[in-house]
């Protein structure tokens, strides 16, 4: 895990020798010389907080200047490809001339990362409803699905936010829901926590609520938790929602649901996370199989193993743009639908982010998932 703190410094290192730069070309714009000492100096300190703030990846503040740095740079390579590409015309022309004092200026910089800034904070207060079929052979029925993950509660998004889709929710009239973890998190208080469960346990839905762990409801990765996992266990289950903890069991006649424990945590508690062939044990493959995990790890097991769908969420789709192309690059199931052999696999972006109260990739969501026979 030392990438984890390390990776971030060294890129502050690079923004903050970037940053130099930047402030330099400002600074001589404004007319402020460079001979003089105190400019120096004050370039060099500018400079300097840059990078302390930047290594400090997980403050609001830090993410608000990598996107002034990155859409600088953007605006900075794009200032070059037109010097050496456009023709004088454009370049000595009014609207190259305005361009070139926009960005000068530093003005346009500013301007494209104030709004990339203003649509990702808009974008995390709003929770859109994203809709799958799955075609089936097996004769469970129709079967609705609503599968809600992520939604680390009263942290980064107001709770006003989740509970305005309440009456929306019950609508869909789900046969089973499906809660894939991190519905609190590390900066979630016991009030809060003591609040979503009894909202979700309150979720209309005819087999009922069940509920897997996920990476943070635990307070796993906090020194100071404001609850206890005994006491977030009371609540879960004292607001009629079944734990899955490495658990499979019979929703009907037709569908088995298999919960499993986060991968991260298994490996974080130094437990072991059983394979899903032994969950399924003498299970009837004649019935449509759903497995519930937080994060979409091990869905080649899962499709060997004979299970009809997968949810997950964890990945938030990156959540800031662009994590998730980045993700996809290494091989992550990070957003959408996928198909592993006779598994669908269906990974949700969540109904809120994590750490930053802003998204620039994808939307906040809840997932319905209709199962029909084919």
């Amino acid at each position: 895990m030392l990438w984890f703190f390390v990776v971030p410094w060294m890129l502050a290192a690079l923004l903050g020798g970037y940053a130099y730069f930047v402030i330099k070309r400002l600074l001589s714009f404004y007319g402020l010389s460079r001979e003089k000492s105190w400019v120096k100096t004050l370039n060099f300190l500018a400079a300097l907080a840059v990078a302390l703030l930047c290594g400090r990846i997980f403050r609001v503040s830090a993410i608000i200047l990598l996107h002034i740095l990155f859409v600088w740079l953007f605006c900075d390579i794009a200032a070059l490809l037109t010097d050496k590409l456009a023709g004088e015309g454009f370049k000595n022309g009014r609207f190259g001339s305005f361009l070139k004092k926009l960005y000068s200026c530093g003005l346009l910089p500013l301007a494209l990362a104030g709004s990339i800034l203003s649509y990702g904070f808009f974008n995390m207060g709003r929770i859109h409803q994203t809709c799958y079929t799955v075609n089936t052979s097996k004769n469970t029925g129709p079967c609705r699905l609503l599968f809600l993950s992520d939604l680390h509660y009263a942290t980064v998004q107001k709770p006003e936010v989740f509970k305005s889709k309440l009456a929306e929710l019950n609508a869909l009239q789900p046969d089973i829901v499906v809660l894939g973890g991190d519905i609190v998190d590390e900066s979630t208080s016991k009030a809060r926590m003591e609040e979503i469960f009894a909202i979700l346990g309150s979720l209309a839905s005819k087999y009922g609520v069940y509920y897997v762990y996920g990476n943070h409801d635990r307070q796993t990765y906090s020194r100071y938790k404001t609850f206890s996992e005994a006491e977030l266990r009371e609540n879960i289950v004292k607001n009629g929602i079944k734990i899955l903890q490495n658990e499979a069991v019979n929703v009907n006649d037709g569908i088995i649901l298999a919960g499993r424990e986060d991968i991260w945590q298994s490996r974080f508690s130094g437990g072991a996370r059983p394979p899903i062939g032994e969950l399924l044990q003498g299970a009837d493959r004649n019935k449509f199989i759903i497995v519930a995990d937080h994060q979409p790890a091990d869905s080649k097991e899962n499709a060997a193993a004979g299970v009809d769908l997968q949810v997950s969420g964890h990945t938030h789709a990156g959540q800031i743009w662009p994590m998730g192309r980045i993700l996809r690059l290494f091989g992550q199931l990070n957003y959408g639908r996928f198909q592993e052999g006779g598994c669908t696999v269906i990974v949700s972006s969540g109904a809120v982010g994590w750490g930053y109260p802003l998204r620039t990739e994808r939307h906040c969501e809840y997932v319905v998932i209709d199962i029909v026979l084919a």
